[in-house]
């Protein structure tokens, strides 16, 4: 099974407060070790984790997601966690993806532009 490769990037150069960049044509090649086409050494980059959230809303890397597990007793029914790429694989809060079954997930925002959401709880 495959899935599509796919880039975006955190980029703050040139502007005070940086953007996220999903240029399609981000990552299209590599033009050296370790620089994808289109990318600059100060970007930060985040792969695509080839999941969906409830919405349809591709999910990345540094991404900030809402986990709601309505088996779950209420008081431990939803976390607010962030995607990360830890040895080889794409974790949400500690779970592997396919640990999301029955699991509601939804893109809340990312690590850069929402920090804050992390200390939140919904």
């Amino acid at each position: 099974m495959s899935r599509e490769l796919k880039f975006r990037a955190w980029q703050t150069r040139d502007r005070e407060k940086g953007f996220m960049n999903y240029d399609p044509s981000l990552g299209n090649g590599f033009d050296g070790p370790g620089t994808l086409s289109g990318a600059d050494s100060s970007d930060i980059l985040m792969q695509y984790t080839g999941i969906q959230d409830k919405i349809g809303k591709d999910i990345y890397e540094d991404d900030i997601v809402r986990l709601i597990d309505k088996r779950m007793p209420k008081d431990y029914r939803e976390q607010i966690v962030t995607v990360d790429f830890e040895n080889g694989c794409f974790m949400f809060g500690g779970f592997f993806p396919h640990g999301l079954e029955g699991q509601e997930v939804e893109v809340i925002g990312n690590i850069y532009q929402n920090p804050e959401l992390l200390g939140q709880k919904g």
